[in-house]
């Protein structure tokens, strides 16, 4: 969930694959802050593609793509409440629902369609999908696809889009608005393949991992669209990234300072052969958590750690075992 800032206080939702897992927590921080692993996980077995917080819910709010492959469930889009793990009734949303973002005032939530090289508006409050808008023409070579979203903070008719083409390989970025392109857009600049708001709605980080334009984009939005601040070449970062605190934090555990783009220092994620990394940090409790892949293709084993935001101590290490990738 790094497209919300901040990270919501009281739970920290992570995905990988197709599991979803997050941590429960009180109001009042003991379970996030505490020193100790929890023992209240809630481990919820539910086909995902992404999975995204709700920044303007009391409650912590989940929201999840679930792909065709589930059935009934299949091409749609649900809530979960992280109390109690209940999931609401799914609004069907199109063709292979992938990567999701949610407004900031909770408004909307968007899902990238990869089975129609589209993003769907979905009306929170309504529980209805609505505007779909194409982003590029489908062909033999291809279908592109939405790689990642972000919708800018504080303009919820209004989403930063990542587009992935002919094998993974990205298409810059480029803000629709009420799905309309506007037209300056990073094309034959570079790629984008992780986003990243700070608190400021006119600025965004960009992580490039492609051979030949990789680094660190920092990037301004105006009316015409975006346009690239810098880009450090010696600030890449696996994939994905969030920013929180002045800081970007990558998938592997480097930290970068925001403005200076310094090494901060490193967490020690997983073991020698861990993958598949995600991450959520959260500066209210002081704490970084991190979710890996124990070895790839065995999905049943877990590794979930906490670290100190400031020493980057782990702080404590779980394993999360029994799941499965289906």
């Amino acid at each position: 969930m790094p497209h919300s800032v901040p990270v919501r206080a009281h739970m920290a939702p992570i995905t990988v694959g197709l599991m979803v897992v997050f941590v429960l927590a009180s109001q009042s921080w003991p379970v996030l802050a505490q020193t100790t692993s929890p023992s209240n996980i809630r481990v919820l077995h539910l086909p995902t593609n992404d999975l995204v917080a709700d920044p303007a819910s009391a409650s912590g709010r989940l929201f999840v793509s679930i792909p065709s492959s589930a059935g009934s469930l299949g091409n749609s889009v649900t809530s979960i409440d992280p109390s109690t793990g209940t999931v609401a009734s799914p609004v069907w949303v199109g063709s292979e629902p992938d990567r999701l973002a949610v407004s900031s005032n909770g408004q909307y939530l968007y899902a990238a369609l990869d089975g129609a090289s589209a993003v769907r508006r979905v009306d929170v409050a309504s529980r209805t999908s609505g505007l779909q808008f194409t982003i590029g023409t489908p062909s033999i070579q291809e279908i592109p696809t939405a790689g990642d979203l972000a919708v800018i903070p504080g303009s919820p008719g209004s989403v930063v889009v990542s587009k992935s083409g002919e094998y993974g390989a990205n298409e810059g970025l480029s803000i629709w608005d009420d799905g309309v392109e506007r037209p300056g857009t990073t094309r034959g600049i570079f790629d984008g393949n992780s986003l990243a708001f700070t608190e400021d709605p006119t600025k965004f980080y960009a992580n490039d991992t492609s051979s030949t334009t990789s680094g660190l984009y920092v990037n301004s939005i105006s009316a015409q669209g975006i346009s690239v601040t810098s880009h450090v070449t010696d600030a890449i970062l696996s994939l994905p990234i969030a920013y929180a605190g002045g800081r970007i934090y990558g998938a592997y555990g480097k930290v970068v300072d925001a403005s200076t783009f310094a090494t901060l220092g490193t967490f020690q994620v997983g073991g020698p052969t861990s993958s598949y990394v995600s991450l959520v940090p959260d500066m209210a409790a002081g704490r970084v958590y991190f979710l890996s892949v124990d070895k790839l293709p065995d999905y049943s084993h877990m590794t979930l750690q906490a670290f100190d935001v400031q020493s980057f101590a782990q702080v404590w290490s779980m394993p999360v075992t029994g799941l499965s990738d289906r």
